[in-house]
Formats: structure tokens, C-alpha cells, sequence
């Protein structure tokens, strides 16, 4: 068993940079476990974990401190992070992610080939997309970002996607998927009330309330949009889980409406 999240705890074992305020950990448990504590002066938290093709452990999450010793060390007010592993704990590579903004990771898939794709929140106006992105710019107060990783975690490409209001990933760890084509199945949650819906969509207009939850699929490459619908209603609706079966997207939720919650399994 694998866990990886976030400690103020002295844990035993291996540690990298500087014990801080709250450092992201991964672990393993059972016969021969460890620990490698991985942080810097300030914050943070690994958010999805996820074992690669060849067995190497990947951790995703996010970084608020500037001292952490990584690549692209935090632009902004935080960068995303991600994190290669052995199974017996042997840090082997890592990375930052990120703008002038806050940027956080939340979710994460890899692919049969071992490529690594990442979920997260931005408030960044500069991350590093390219020409043919699907889109290029922050629309909004915070938009999803989505980006891709080689096995060695070298940056591919990278993506905003949102309108002009909040627009959030699935806060889980598993609002990320990859189909058999390669193309990139995520969830969400917005306020925006001009998402670039499809003609396909089932629910193709903001409900009002809080938030709504939304499903997404763009292309392999991130240049074209494959599906994109609302599904919420005049509360506050969570989109978190997402899993692919087939042609089909399974996503899971929350609504809070009328004094009662309720979860929400939707297939798409």
C-alpha cells in the first residue's frame, strides 16, 4: 500500500529539502515501508498518486514554498509539483509547474505509455502554453489547467480551459482520465456561465447557484475540444470523480440543494 498527502509530523525516514510549516510525504506500507518527507519553508500537499508502466510511483500536488529545491522552483504565489519515485522510495526526478499566479495540481492520470497528465486550478495569466493549445489565456478569476509529462517529467504541452467566471478541477485526485485514443477526459466545477459547451451536450447552460459541476474532453494533442457540458442545478454542485469505461465517462459528486445533500453518479 501506497499513500501519499501531507504532514506536520516529524515522520521517520527519508527526507528532501526542508522540513517546513506542512510537507507533502509518500509512503509505503507493510513488510520493508518508508517514508520521504518532500517540502521546503512553507506548504505542501500531494493531491494524486498514481504508479507508472514500469512500477515508478508519481506524486502530484503543490508547493507554496520558494526554497523548495526543485526545477522551476515557484514562479508565483505557489506552483504545482510532480514527483518520480522508486518503489522502495528513491526520489528519481521532480518538477514545478506553474505561473506568477498560484497554480495547484489535483488531478492525475498516465497513460500506457508512461506519459503523465495533471488537473489543477490556476490564477496564472503566463503559464507556458503552446501556439496550437486549445486555450492560451486565463479567462476568468481562476481557470482548470490541464498539462502533459513525459516519463522523465518534461513538459509536453499545457492548457487553460474556463470562461469568464471560477473554474476549478475535481478536487479528488482521480477527475482525470486518458481513453484508449489518447484523448483527456477531466471534471470540474464552475461559476461560469460561458463554458464552451459542445452541440452534444446534454446540459449545454448554467443552472444557477453556487457552482455546477462540469465534463470535459479535448482532444489528444489539447488543440480541440471533444465534449464539454454542465450538470448541475440551482444549488451547489461538485464534480470530483471520473472514470472511463468503453466510450463512456463516469463521473461522481456532490449536490447540496435544500438543505439536503445528496451524491451524484452520472454517465456521459
Amino acid at each position: 500500500v501506497y499513500l501519499a498527502g501531507e504532514t506536520d509530523s516529524p515522520l521517520s525516514g527519508r527526507r528532501h529539502g526542508f522540513l517546513g510549516k506542512k510537507d507533502a510525504f509518500v509512503a509505503r506500507l507493510g513488510e520493508g515501508g518508508w517514508a520521504h518527507l518532500l517540502g521546503g519553508a512553507e506548504d505542501e500537499k500531494l493531491t494524486g498518486l498514481a504508479v507508472a508502466p514500469n512500477g515508478d510511483l508519481i506524486a502530484s500536488g503543490y508547493t507554496l514554498s520558494p526554497d523548495l529545491p526543485l526545477a522551476g522552483a515557484p514562479k508565483g504565489d505557489g506552483d504545482a509539483v510532480l514527483f518520480k519515485l522508486t518503489q522502495d522510495g528513491k526520489l528519481l526526478a521532480h518538477t514545478g509547474f506553474g505561473g506568477s499566479g498560484q497554480d495547484t495540481a489535483w488531478g492525475l492520470a498516465i497513460d500506457a505509455d508512461g506519459q503523465i497528465y495533471i488537473s489543477g486550478i490556476t490564477d496564472s495569466k503566463n503559464l507556458p502554453t503552446p501556439r496550437k493549445a486549445y486555450q492560451r489565456s486565463l479567462l476568468g478569476g481562476s481557470d482548470v489547467f490541464l498539462a502533459k509529462f513525459d516519463a522523465a517529467l518534461k513538459l509536453q504541452w499545457a492548457t487553460y480551459f474556463g470562461g469568464s467566471g471560477r473554474d476549478q478541477a475535481g478536487f479528488d485526485g482521480r477527475s482525470l482520465a486518458i481513453r484508449d485514443n489518447g484523448e483527456i477526459a477531466f471534471a470540474g466545477l464552475t461559476d461560469s456561465s460561458d463554458l464552451p459547451v459542445s452541440a452534444d451536450a446534454p446540459q449545454p447552460r448554467f443552472a444557477g447557484g453556487d457552482l455546477d459541476g462540469f465534463v470535459a474532453v479535448l482532444s489528444a494533442d489539447a488543440s480541440q475540444a471533444r465534449f464539454v457540458s454542465y450538470f448541475g442545478s440551482e444549488g451547489r454542485d461538485l464534480r470530483e470523480g471520473l472514470a472511463i469505461q468503453g466510450e463512456d465517462v463516469y463521473t461522481t459528486g456532490v449536490r447540496f440543494l435544500a438543505q439536503q445533500v445528496d451524491a451524484v453518479l452520472a454517465v456521459f
